[in-house]
């Protein structure tokens, strides 16, 4: 049971997370504070383009004429390996990853086609979502590689006021007549002015195998999140934690925010992370045009630079 808790574990950190402004596929949730103007703000933009230190494009947003994000695009090269017991089972290396997006009518992100190119061939995965009310969206895809990911998934988000009040992300894996089935849930709190002071991710996991009783474990609190901000209600802070199975909590990772005199534009952002991820300390260093576009982020002794079309 312990391997599988682990394997599922390791699935959600692969799985796109809701970030705390908006659901882009190829952005981590430190860069959606430092992007969150260029995604949420009022401007109408056509492109947002990323390049390296060799001028070679690494990542690449369009979006149509009411600003929705209609293709998203990463070439930035990854590699992971999948490891058990010791044991590495699989490495893979992603050459690029595409994502489509349609809406209907009404504006609402109907469907996302995911393209990703995993050691040189390419996988298209279909995510279908829904609207059952106004305040619901839930999305359904299913990973198949034809070896490790061959799980259903189901992601139900729910709002109050525009701002995400839980999200729950359920990955079931078939084996033949029998399933693993891991919930992870993560609920949000708010202050009094509507700001997100904290953050909690539980997880779960139902087993259902032949000729073996239904197991179904209680929901076990993995991670705790809490955003500190000033007196101008900017964020300063994100202090995360996650918690053993003795009950006992360690940190995940620090995150500490500077910003740019009196304005909202970050210019660094200092991270510490816990034991179980890597590397221990990253800093981001954030420039700006006269006009207030982004013009390059530092980091990891890497520099990226932007370019806005409007």
């Amino acid at each position: 049971m312990k391997h599988f808790k682990n394997y599922f574990l390791l699935l959600l950190m692969l799985l796109p997370s809701a970030h705390t402004c908006f659901a882009q596929k190829t952005i981590d949730e430190i860069e959606s504070y430092i992007f969150s103007q260029v995604f949420n703000g009022n401007n109408q933009i056509k492109e947002f383009i990323e390049f390296d230190e060799k001028n070679d494009t690494t990542r690449y947003w369009q979006f149509n004429g009411n600003g929705k994000l209609i293709k998203e695009i990463d070439k930035r090269e990854s590699s992971w390996s999948f490891n058990a017991n010791g044991q590495t089972i699989d490495t893979n290396t992603t050459y690029y990853k595409k994502y489509y997006y349609k809406y209907n009518s009404l504006g609402q992100n109907i469907s996302i086609d995911e393209v990703i190119n995993i050691d040189e061939q390419e996988d298209t995965t279909l995510h279908e979502l829904i609207y059952p009310d106004q305040d619901t969206i839930i999305e359904y895809y299913k990973m198949n590689d034809g070896h490790i990911f061959n799980l259903d998934v189901k992601i139900i988000k729910t709002y109050e006021a525009s701002k995400p009040i839980e999200i729950l992300e359920v990955v079931k894996k078939y084996i033949d007549s029998s399933f693993y089935e891991c919930l992870y849930r993560t609920a949000f709190e708010y202050t009094n002015d509507k700001l997100l002071y904290q953050k909690k991710s539980y997880f779960t996991i139902n087993t259902n195998i032949d000729n073996e009783d239904k197991s179904v474990r209680d929901e076990t609190l993995g991670v705790s999140t809490d955003y500190i901000y000033d007196k101008n209600k900017r964020l300063t802070a994100i202090h995360e934690f996650e918690f053993m199975e003795d009950g006992l909590s360690k940190l995940r990772m620090d995150v500490k925010f500077s910003y740019k005199g009196n304005t909202n534009k970050i210019k660094k952002i200092d991270v510490i992370y816990g034991e179980n991820l890597g590397p221990k300390k990253s800093k981001y260093k954030i420039d700006y045009r006269s006009n207030g576009d982004i013009t390059c982020i530092e980091v990891k002794g890497k520099r990226y630079f932007y370019r806005v079309n409007k």
